[in-house]
């Protein structure tokens, strides 16, 4: 319940004449007071603040003492020249203005708007230091500890959720860049930042909870999405970053594993090979439904190994078409990277090696049958020899088409393209077929020999 306003000589006055004194320490806490004056002044205005934090019977009195808490603590970490000095005094300082502001409610004022400009201000300078911190896990730890922090507050209100989220933003930022080194190194430093961004999501989701609508619904300042939608957004985010990583991650090894299993020995480890397959097609399903340029580019990776080492055509073409398939759905700058040249170029030249071996097969059945119809074809090309009009009586007459309604074009003069054109659609061979049969050959010579008078009077 809220606290009744008290009386000007009620209990209440205590809690401001309190503050009143702190606020007379702290005017006093300026750069020309030495290290120890210092120090010895801003302890005794947290007390006179502490003191008015504990005889406050309202809200604003709460709130008020809360705040200068906050306040002075920042004044503490400006005199600290070191990161591991300043950075828990800012996240004390939060600390105190996420309480100060969850007793402000819902109240718009020129001091609640003041309170949440200091909050961002603060927050800010936190996360701008820590930035600086030359060890990648110096800077996860700070974060992990601020967020443990509003987490664990007393009476967190929803500016606390905002900051997580804010922190959590940061740590799946810090992670895509480190992911864009690709190297295994970079994946473990990107893995780690995801894994502090799911704590910030979990530790949102937990002050939610306990907040209900109030905080789902509530939107920080400066921003456009309330504090549900940017966690949701998040935890979609993490999800699919950790499947990227993660595969990334499990890739390289692959990579790593194949070529010592290449180059290690003198022999080929038949088992590395095998163990960096299984590799790829774990690669596969953790990005699989998630990111299409990772599942891509693992497929590439097991395509290249079924077709330079295993040997396998049948999975080695599967995987490529898919990989290729994939692709075709990323932005066109995915079309200049290794891996998709690699893949594609294996592609067409199973394309090319496909159409080969038909070309081949093909020429293997239609050798005998060429041979039957030796007597046919030399007449075919005896009456293309005597010219046009020849040819086409020739066939008509002897060898008319496979459809009755087919009747024999005019070929008077003037009019020899176009009884051509005919010929050549009565003489189509039937693609229905499943064999080549010696109808089927015999229309393929006779197109062959009408398209070159075709192409005669085309010219």
């Amino acid at each position: 319940m809220p606290r009744k306003a008290p009386s000007a000589k009620g209990p209440g006055s205590r809690s401001v004449r309190c503050r009143e004194r702190g606020n007379v320490l702290f005017k006093r806490l300026c750069d020309d007071l030495d290290p120890l004056s210092f120090e010895r002044t801003a302890g005794e205005t947290l007390k006179r603040y502490a003191s008015a934090l504990e005889f406050a019977t309202t809200d604003e009195e709460t709130s008020s003492a809360l705040r200068n808490s906050g306040a002075c603590v920042l004044k503490l970490a400006d005199r600290r020249h070191h990161s591991s000095g300043k950075l828990p005094l800012f996240i004390e300082a939060l600390g105190w203005q996420v309480r100060a502001a969850k007793y402000l409610g819902q109240r718009q004022s020129a001091w609640s708007d003041g309170l949440t400009q200091t909050h961002e201000e603060t927050l800010q300078t936190f996360r701008d230091t820590i930035t600086e911190l030359s060890q990648e896990r110096e800077e996860i730890s700070w974060a992990h500890k601020l967020i443990t922090a509003m987490s664990s507050a007393e009476l967190p209100g929803p500016l606390a959720t905002s900051t997580v989220l804010e922190v959590g933003w940061d740590m799946l930022h810090k992670s895509i860049r480190y992911m864009q080194s690709q190297d295994i190194w970079s994946y473990d430093t990107s893995l780690n930042y995801l894994l502090e961004t799911q704590a910030a999501t979990a530790a949102a989701d937990k002050l939610m909870s306990q907040g209900g609508e109030e905080f789902r619904a509530f939107v920080p300042d400066n921003d456009d999405f309330s504090c549900q939608e940017m966690h949701d957004e998040l935890v979609d985010d993490v999800r699919m970053h950790l499947s990227i990583c993660e595969s990334g991650k499990v890739r390289m090894q692959a990579d790593q594993r194949l070529h010592e299993s290449l180059h290690g020995d003198e022999t080929l480890d038949m088992d590395g090979v095998w163990q960096a397959a299984d590799s790829y097609k774990h690669a596969v399903i953790i990005t699989r439904g998630l990111d299409i340029a990772s599942e891509a580019q693992a497929l590439s990776r097991l395509a290249m190994l079924y077709q330079g080492i295993l040997k396998d055509d049948a999975k080695a073409a599967q995987n490529t078409k898919r990989s290729v398939e994939l692709a075709h759905t990323l932005p066109h700058q995915a079309f200049g990277e290794k891996w998709y040249q690699d893949v594609s170029q294996a592609l067409h030249k199973m394309q090319f090696e496909a159409t080969q071996r038909e070309d081949s097969e093909r020429q293997k059945k239609r050798q005998p049958i060429l041979k039957e119809l030796k007597t046919e074809l030399e007449d075919l090309l005896f009456a293309s020899d005597q010219g046009t009009v020849k040819l086409i009586s020739h066939l008509y007459k002897n060898h008319p088409p496979s459809d009755p309604s087919h009747k024999e074009p005019d070929y008077s003069p003037g009019s020899m393209r176009e009884a051509l054109q005919t010929a050549i659609l009565h003489y189509q061979p039937d693609k229905s077929l499943q064999d080549l049969d010696k109808r089927y050959i015999f229309c393929e010579e006779a197109v062959k020999h009408l398209t070159e008078k075709y192409e005669l009077f085309k010219g």
